[in-house]
């Protein structure tokens, strides 16, 4: 097989090594729900999914995939799950997403202000984590707000605790039918 070198200044967190794991291995990233989408888009910065109307492999678009470091790609197959998927991330286009920066607590809890309403957070940090972080967070959003729990500990944190918000797909749909 091939040997690939990782550069350690990606970062060590099980998400960076996970992420460059995925890349490396010959397993395509293949899409069979909507379900699918959506955990593959939160994971990943920059994406490209290919809707594939036939069911065939062709390996052009996975070949493609190996020679983008910083690029994720997933594929979809066959006309129907091509055509929900297109049509989801339609909708999934119009929704802006950012990072919302929360920083240091002293306190088990922190609220900070979105920059507007109808959004909902990730738990997971944007920033990197060190192999030794075991904080592991709750985001409950409130109207403009955004109040982050550490979830494993009952102390604050230290690190410039970063999330990624996103508009409300659900919210956004209900808006749309007023």
């Amino acid at each position: 097989g091939a040997v690939f070198e990782y550069d350690s200044r990606q970062g060590r967190g099980w998400q960076q090594i996970v992420k460059w794991v995925n890349h490396h291995i010959d397993r395509d990233h293949i899409l069979k729900s909507v379900e699918d989408v959506d955990h593959y888009l939160n994971d990943n910065d920059l994406n490209v999914v290919g809707l594939f109307a036939e069911v065939s492999n062709d390996s052009t678009f996975s070949h493609s995939a190996r020679h983008f470091e910083d690029v994720m790609f997933a594929e979809a197959r066959g006309p129907e799950i091509s055509q929900k998927i297109a049509q989801h991330l339609e909708r999934h286009a119009t929704l802006l997403c950012e990072t919302v920066y929360v920083g240091k607590s002293r306190n088990n809890t922190k609220a900070n202000t979105l920059p507007r309403e109808g959004m909902h957070c990730s738990n997971t940090p944007r920033n990197p984590q060190r192999p030794e972080w075991t904080d592991r967070f709750v985001a409950d959003v409130h109207g403009t707000t955004v109040t982050v729990r550490r979830s494993d500990s009952s102390d604050g944190w230290e690190q410039n605790l970063q999330l990624k918000c996103c508009d409300d797909e659900a919210k956004m749909s209900s808006n749309e039918k007023h």
